[in-house]
């Protein structure tokens, strides 16, 4: 029973560190800038990661969006001259991990 009771703790403790971590969310931010369309921090839920998604043309940044996922990969589109290409990363490991 102690044995159960151990596996339950942790097992609820795990979930809790994960539900309990915010992100950063922003609608809108140019390089170098703050954020344009800023909205509150979100919380993960189980399942869910922080995202930051970088867009560039060519190789100039163009603007980063930030928020909450449940459905997120990672991808790197390969930058060419005169091409729209992003760089979408996810993280869960720890607060704000996509700012």
């Amino acid at each position: 029973m102690n044995r159960l009771l151990n596996i339950v703790f942790w097992v609820l403790l795990s979930i809790e560190l994960v539900a309990g971590i915010k992100c950063s969310q922003c609608a809108y931010q140019l390089p170098g800038k703050g954020c344009e369309k800023w909205r509150r921090p979100c919380r993960l839920h189980s399942g869910e990661s922080c995202y930051k998604q970088m867009v560039y043309f060519g190789r100039t940044p163009l603007h980063t969006i930030k928020g909450c996922s449940s459905a997120c990969i990672n991808v790197l589109t390969p930058m060419k001259p005169k091409t729209v290409s992003e760089v979408y990363t996810c993280c869960s490991d720890r607060n704000f991990c996509n700012h």
